[in-house]
Parts: C-alpha cells; structure tokens; sequence
C-alpha cells in the first residue's frame, strides 16, 4: 500500500508476479474508446504492437478480466517478466480478504498463462 505520508494520499494495493520475461509490454485498461479515454468505457488491452494486442485479447486476456467490477489496472512487463495488478483502496490498512487475494493471484496466473502462449519475439 503506497500513498502515506502525501498531503492528498491516494492509496492502492499492488500485487506482482514473475511471469518471465518476454517481447512486449501491454495492459488492460478500463477506459473509452475515443481521444483521451473519453466515450463508451469497457476493458482494452493497450499495447505499441497492435498485433500482440490482437493475439491477447483473441487468447482470452478481455475475456479474464471482464468479471472484475472494482477495475483494478493490469500491466505486464516484458523486460522484468513482471506482471502487476493495481488497484485503488480506501485507506492504508485496507487489504483484500484471503478470498479476494487468491481471485486476484488466480487471475494473474491466468494472464500469465495466456501470455507465454502469445508474447513471443
């Protein structure tokens, strides 16, 4: 949990995982389709490569994410093989349930897993 200590804290729990290194970065996002984010909202994978993008979603990354009401932010690292979720809480002593925490570690090792599958060089 980040944020303590700041004038306006805003706090969020990060959990990250080893997923092994690979070619490229990428993320989900909740946003809109149009210029700065603006418009409909649902779930994108942001990537440079749109084709890493493409063979993400196509391999089931949207389709693993789609439950998630809080809309936590997702990002893997292919540099450090690290793949993060993010995401806003309430105060410095808010940590998830032991059942939220093994959903959030279930979905990172999915991601993972559809990852290995499609992120190659």
């Amino acid at each position: 949990i980040a944020g303590a200590g700041e004038e306006n804290p805003v706090y969020h729990y990060e959990l990250t995982l080893t997923a092994g290194v690979a070619a490229g970065d990428w993320s989900l996002a909740y946003t809109g389709e149009k210029f700065l984010g603006t418009g409909a909202k649902t779930w994108r994978v942001k990537s440079k490569d749109d084709d890493l993008g493409r063979r993400l979603a196509d391999a089931g990354a949207i389709a693993a994410i789609l439950p998630w009401a809080d809309q936590p932010e997702i990002a893997y690292k292919g540099k450090s093989g690290t793949l993060h979720y993010w995401q806003r809480v309430a105060g410095m002593r808010d940590v998830p349930t032991l059942e939220a925490f093994q959903a959030q570690l279930d979905l990172l090792a999915n991601l993972a897993k559809i990852n290995q599958q499609v992120n190659t060089e």
